[in-house]
């Protein structure tokens, strides 16, 4: 118990000394309450400034990441153009319209002999 009491008491030394020693710092800086009145101004803006900074930097993650999600929204409905877009080449190839035609009993529709253009 008196290792314990001899610990406590020396830290509370140390943590007194501490103390002084930043007082002392302070004092040779001249940090007392005289400068913080001439220098409140420049904190005041300096604290304006750090707020806006972090306001903005908020605003502009969330622009970010909005650009991001119209981004792969417009990827997807790329994708999907081209996904229709190949599925109505294959149903109107001329050979599938052909194979419905017949399919269901038209014979109107013959297959041309001449080349839609000639070839020079």
């Amino acid at each position: 118990m008196d290792g314990d009491l001899k610990k406590l008491q020396q830290r509370i030394m140390s943590d007194e000394d501490d103390k002084q020693r930043i007082l002392d710092v302070m004092k040779s800086l001249s940090i007392n309450g005289q400068w913080f009145k001439r220098q409140l101004g420049v904190l005041i803006i300096i604290m304006i400034g750090i707020i806006w900074y972090v306001t903005n930097r908020y605003q502009a993650q969330q622009e970010i990441i909005e650009e991001e999600k119209l981004q792969k929204e417009l990827d997807d409905w790329k994708f999907r153009c081209l996904t229709r877009n190949s599925e109505l080449t294959l149903k109107t190839r001329q050979s599938k319209v052909e194979d419905l035609l017949h399919q269901y009993g038209d014979s109107t529709l013959q297959i041309g002999i001449e080349p839609p253009f000639a070839l020079r």
